[in-house]
């Protein structure tokens, strides 16, 4: 019977792992499966957005509203780490302030910033505002994008005395290479005024496209749209999807696999379930009893501890608190732990060296282990153990 319940016990432990082995080929091949199409995550750089607002008198007469209240739904398309250069124009550009969106309170900075504006100026210089963004639109990143958002209800309305059209901004005015954007900006010329002009906007193009040939004349559709949705969806169409967080895009690609892998993942588990039920259902690791008596005591004397009732498959012996076997005496050693093991029909353990040192063998009959039958001292305590349950 001792045998065959060795046995037994032998093919359970081969049955926890080949159920572990199960769970890792399982857990490999759903890594296997999420991993398959993934690339090589993309750094996105930070973008730049100029949001330049006209602030000339023109804009009071109920633009400026339409702007205030349009332009926030805009920061949206900025995500974390972006930049916000908000510029304000008439007769001069201005920067009113730039911002690092890290939080949502960076938004309301922005929005406030948008709603303390005052269409104040006298004119609407097209040509300064050019050289402006040209001075100070460089990025320090060459694949950071940058998108320069004007706004304004007036073509060019330039102080008396320069003629718009033939004092044209000239690229060669501009042409060294530290005063120019490292990538090329995506401009976006909202037009907001009623008066519209072909020639003088195909004017304008040419203007901006000293800047960039990205250039994109946006006019609404009607008086309450500030045409900033338009905006806002090829801004994002330029950009790279935003990062998805890994265990939404791990649950996502779970939900894309066919029926039949869910079907072969929910049999694999039900396997290991079941082997790993059967297999600790019946495994008693520690069998055997030990007894164990003091130098002063006689041998008649000794306690004996059942070892089947751990049910665990180590055995730590000592004076500290936690010890399996509970020695209350403050000169044997605070613990030793001794491994158990099969071998056989036989029940073994193991010790580490340190604390072969402490023990002295009078019965050993397999080196390296206490078997059935073996007899040691520990300080003024001698143990012996024997296979089995004692009759």
């Amino acid at each position: 019977m001792k045998k065959e319940s060795s046995r037994n016990l032998e093919h359970r432990r081969d049955t926890v792992k080949q159920s572990y082995a199960i769970l890792s080929v399982l857990l490999a091949g759903l890594m296997t499966l999420s991993c398959a199409k993934e690339k090589e995550k993309e750094v996105v750089p930070p973008a730049d957005f100029y949001l330049v607002i006209d602030t000339s008198g023109s804009m009071a007469s109920g633009t400026m509203k339409r702007v205030k209240e349009k332009l926030p739904a805009l920061l949206e398309s900025a995500r974390q780490g972006d930049r916000i250069h908000l510029l304000q124009f008439d007769e001069k550009p201005q920067t009113i302030g730039e911002y690092t969106i890290r939080s949502a309170e960076d938004r309301r900075t922005v929005e406030k910033a948008i709603l303390d504006l005052k269409p104040s100026g006298a004119y609407t210089d097209i040509k300064q505002l050019i050289a402006y963004l040209k001075e100070n639109t460089r990025s320090t990143n060459s694949s950071a994008k940058q998108y320069i958002v004007v706004l304004s209800d007036g073509i060019d309305d330039p102080r008396p005395g320069r003629k718009s059209r033939k004092d044209r901004v000239e690229l060669k005015e501009y042409e060294a290479t530290e005063k120019l954007p490292v990538q090329e900006p995506y401009i976006f010329y909202v037009h907001l005024g009623d008066k519209t002009s072909v020639a003088a906007e195909e004017g304008l193009k040419e203007d901006l496209k000293d800047l960039s040939t990205e250039v994109k004349v946006v006019k609404p559709t009607d008086a309450a749209d500030a045409g900033l949705d338009e905006v806002k969806k090829d801004i994002e169409a330029t950009r790279p999807p935003a990062e998805t967080p890994w265990w939404q895009a791990l649950w996502a690609k779970a939900t894309a696999l066919p029926l039949w892998v869910w079907g072969c993942v929910a049999a694999a588990l039900l396997l290991l379930l079941l082997l790993l039920r059967r297999a600790f259902r019946t495994i008693k690791p520690l069998e055997g009893i030990l007894s164990f008596y003091e130098a002063t005591e006689h041998p008649s004397m000794a306690r004996e501890v059942n070892l089947h009732k751990f049910r665990r498959d180590d055995l730590t012996i000592g004076s500290q608190a936690g010890a399996v076997i509970r020695i209350k005496d403050s000169a044997f050693p605070a613990q030793i732990r001794l491994k158990a093991k099969r071998s056989g029909k036989d029940f073994l353990f193991g010790f580490a060296k340190k604390d072969l040192q402490r023990m002295e063998f009078l019965v050993q009959k397999k080196r390296g282990f206490i078997s059935s039958g073996d007899r040691f001292r520990i300080a003024n305590y001698t143990f012996e153990y024997s296979h089995g349950t004692k009759k």
